[in-house]
């Protein structure tokens, strides 16, 4: 009803477990990597649990869709089975001639099939979805599948997916081989406040939304608070909310439309919590407090052990001995940088045009030096100047700093750079500011994980992330720069030099990019994606590339996941015929294209 009013192409906040949808939350992402670590190194039996409604299925489809091609995968979704049935449906989907009637016959020829899929080093998945279930004959059963194994290695990895009750289950004397066997587990839990409107934003944008639909702060809190995190919930009133919305003509979406669009589900103002939650919450509090009170303790006895000279920490804004981060890299030179006021890391005034007063090189260090025309550049003023003894104590700019310093290397205009950093806060966090970055920027961002060499290779500036040895931790650096051997980094008060061999070292594998083409997001493409904008620019993107030359209706179809394949072949990629975010990084950042910033000079 509401499509063509919000200029969608499809229903944002459909109840079924749709995997173009799934939100790469930080739960998400770590349980993906779970399961996919435990299919990979053939670890048997995984256990995926979450609450209803958590995202499990979708997940689960998810993971179906990522698996590499040189796996069989089973996805059982009917769990309501018996032994015979639950191994008619396991053999029938892994595409097994099942002529067997007995569990026996049945057995043999699912274990034929494995030998031959080990044989040609193939492996076998089997995923169970709503594993709670299952009768305790059944998952004995299953238990005895895992004994179909070589001397070295299983030859099926099994995945138990369900509710929290499945881990109560397993808990049982009876079941107790099977838990035992059971080597990597995740729960999967409700998102938190913080991760609402990245979820619904993600929904909005995957649907087709430009950004201009709007759910306020208000709003945020009351869908969180009647939904309890739970996707599902949240996927219901907010359907239901952007229908209120086209009734009253508006795309913002309010606490009262909330308050509306909840008494019309029928769906109370609080989450029901069961005794056993209540309770558990209660001793969490309990907790809590002490703790607190222990913590106190310790922090009057630090603010003792300060203020008698015994301890040189952090407090209040103020650096500790310095040199954690510089001290650690080996480097030609390093520098403060000149105090500043607000909340720029980099000196002089931002164009209030927006990226045509920017104009000039393309490398990041000739840009940022030409950003201030009345004024030294600030690497003119980082290598000419010293910072005076007085100005060595003043407080640290905010570590975000490194984001504005890559918006402004990408020419963003002012006022969306204020309203990143005003959204980001003091702290850049990847796993949570990316989405401020992609709606007050309007710029594609993505976080990866690679090694240094992909970083090179895409000859962009990124913000990466380092060990900081002595500090108990890392850091988030702008990696500007490469001439030669030598990179340039940007902390949010330093200019330092580093060799690329320490510089690997260092480099936890963690980077974010940023671009001017919004195709550059954590999306994952493949055959079941449909059609989408999205799909849409994979297709002119594979145009200029030669490897793709038919009709751009955002389909796709076999003739885009031939294309894919023949880009990934070219470029040393896993032939998957899935866009992931390497694939869609390499697909943007290798194109031919001059009017981008570079790290090298010569590239």
């Amino acid at each position: 009803m509401y499509l063509e009013f919000y200029g969608f192409y499809e229903k944002p906040f459909n109840l079924t477990p749709d995997a173009h949808f799934l939100y790469p939350s930080k739960h998400h992402r770590d349980a993906l990597v779970h399961l996919m670590f435990g299919i990979e190194n053939r670890k048997g039996f995984i256990l995926l649990t979450g609450e209803v409604g958590a995202g499990k299925t979708t997940l689960c489809r998810s993971l179906v869709n990522q698996i590499k091609d040189d796996t069989e995968v089973a996805l059982v979704l009917n769990s309501f089975l018996n032994e015979l049935e639950l191994l008619k449906t396991i053999n029938e989907d892994l595409g097994i001639q099942t002529v067997g009637k007995t569990k026996k016959e049945l057995i043999d020829e699912l274990n034929e099939f494995l030998l031959k899929c080990r044989a040609k080093d193939r492996n076998v998945v089997i995923i169970i979805d709503e594993a709670q279930n299952m009768a305790m004959p059944v998952l004995e059963e299953v238990r005895m599948l895992s004994n179909l194994e070589t001397e070295k290695e299983k030859l099926v990895q099994i995945v138990l997916v369900g509710q929290p009750e499945l881990r109560k289950t397993l808990d049982k004397q009876e079941l107790r081989q099977l838990n035992q066997r059971i080597t990597v587990r995740y729960h999967l839990k409700a998102l938190q406040q913080n991760d609402i409107a990245n979820y619904i934003q993600h929904r909005l944008r995957v649907a087709g939304s430009t950004g201009d639909i709007l759910f306020t702060a208000g709003a945020i809190k009351s869908i969180h608070r009647n939904s309890g995190g739970v996707p599902r919930l949240i996927n219901a009133i907010c359907d239901h909310c952007l229908l209120v919305g086209f009734t009253r003509n508006t795309r913002t979406i309010n606490s009262s439309i909330v308050r509306k669009a909840i008494s019309e589900l029928y769906l109370k103002q609080k989450v029901m919590k069961t005794e056993s939650t209540v309770s558990r919450r209660w001793k969490t509090g309990v907790a809590i407090g002490v703790a607190a009170a222990f913590i106190l303790g310790i922090g009057l006895a630090a603010k003792f052990a300060i203020d008698n000279g015994k301890f040189n920490l952090r407090v209040g804004g103020k650096p500790k001995t310095p040199g954690a981060l510089e001290t650690a890299i080996s480097r030609e030179e390093t520098v403060k940088a000149p105090a500043v006021s607000g909340k720029s890391s980099i000196p002089g005034p931002i164009s209030q045009q927006g990226p045509a007063d920017f104009a000039g090189p393309s490398h990041p260090s000739l840009m940022l030096a030409a950003l201030d025309t009345q004024k030294a550049g600030l690497l003119g003023k980082l290598l000419k100047s010293e910072p005076k003894e007085e100005e060595k104590q003043e407080s640290l700019p905010p570590k975000s700093m490194v984001v504005e310093d890559l918006l402004r290397v990408w020419n963003i205009p002012r006022n969306d750079i204020a309203k990143v950093l005003n959204a980001v806060g003091d702290n850049f966090d990847p796993d949570t500011d990316l989405i401020h970055i992609y709606e007050n920027a309007r710029i594609g961002c993505v976080q990866t994980i690679c090694d240094l060499d992909f970083l090179l290779e895409m000859n962009s500036p990124a913000i990466i992330e380092l060990n900081t040895p002595g500090s108990n931790g890392s850091e988030y650096v702008l990696l500007l720069a490469v001439e030669g051997e030598q990179a340039t980094l940007f902390t949010s008060q330093l200019k330092i030099t580093a060799g690329l061999k320490k510089l690997a070292e260092m480099f936890t594998g963690r980077a974010v990019f940023v671009s001017d083409n919004t195709f550059v997001n954590p999306l994952v493409l493949h055959k079941d994606s449909g059609v989408g904008l999205e799909v849409r620019k994979l297709q002119e993107l594979l145009k200029k590339y030669d490897i793709y030359d038919g009709n751009m209706n955002g389909w796709y179809s076999d003739d885009v996941k031939k294309a894919v394949l023949k880009f990934q072949k070219k470029y040393q990629l896993p032939m998957t015929g899935i866009v992931d975010i390497k694939t869609k990084l390499k697909l943007y950042f290798l194109q031919p294209d001059t009017n981008r910033p570079r790290l090298q000079l010569d590239g």
